[in-house]
C-alpha cells in the first residue's frame, strides 16, 4: 500500500529533485554522453518521470511503464546515447528519489511501513523502466545500423498502452489506505 501523502511530499518537491537529477547526470562520467543532449531535453525527462510518479506508483500496469520506457530507450538510442549511460541515468533518478524519500519525508510513525512500501513500489517501478528503456534500445537497433550504411529501416509497430489501459487500483487498497 502506497501513501498518497508520502507520494505528494515526492510530487511536491519534483523541482527541486529534477535540478539535482540533471546536476548529477551532468557531472557524473557514467553518463558522459548526456553531455550531447540539450539541458531541456533532460531535464523534460526527469519532469516526467517525477510528475507522473503517483500515476505510475499507484498503477499496477507493468506494461505501461515498460511501453512508456520503451519509446524513450528508443529516442536515447537514436540520440546516441549508450545504454549502459541511460541504465545509469534512469538509477540516478531513483537514487535521487530513494534519498528524498529516507532523508526528507516526514512519515509519522504509523506512516513507517508505508515509507517502507513506497521505497519497495519506486524500486519495483525502476525495474520496469529500465526493462522498457532496454526493449526500446534493442528495437532502435536495426535502425541505427541501417543508417550507419545508408540504408532504410521500416520498425514494427509496438503497439501503444493508452490511458485507458491503466489499472488506477493500487497495489493494496486505495492510496493512502491504513489496514488496522
Amino acid at each position: 500500500m502506497i501513501s498518497r501523502k508520502l507520494v505528494c511530499q515526492i510530487e511536491d518537491q519534483s523541482d527541486h529533485l529534477a535540478r539535482e537529477v540533471v546536476e548529477a547526470v551532468r557531472r557524473d562520467p557514467r553518463t558522459a554522453a548526456y553531455l550531447g543532449l540539450q539541458n531541456d531535453e533532460l531535464r523534460r525527462s526527469v519532469d516526467e518521470v517525477l510528475a507522473q510518479l503517483g500515476k505510475w506508483l499507484t498503477s499496477r500496469s507493468n506494461s505501461a511503464i515498460e511501453n512508456r520506457y520503451r519509446k524513450i530507450g528508443m529516442q536515447r538510442r537514436h540520440a546516441g546515447i549508450p545504454q549502459s549511460q541511460l541504465v545509469c541515468a534512469l538509477h540516478t533518478v531513483q537514487e535521487t528519489v530513494l534519498q528524498f524519500v529516507q532523508g526528507s519525508v516526514l512519515a509519522s510513525p504509523e506512516e513507517i511501513g508505508l515509507e517502507a512500501d513506497l521505497m519497495i513500489a519506486i524500486a519495483l517501478f525502476f525495474d520496469s523502466a529500465v526493462y522498457g528503456v532496454a526493449l526500446g534500445y534493442e528495437a532502435a537497433e536495426p535502425a541505427a545500423k541501417a543508417a550507419a550504411v545508408g540504408a532504410t529501416y521500416t520498425p514494427p509497430t509496438v503497439q501503444a498502452v493508452e490511458d485507458a489501459d491503466w489499472d488506477p487500483t493500487s497495489r493494496a487498497g486505495d492510496v493512502g489506505e491504513v489496514s488496522g
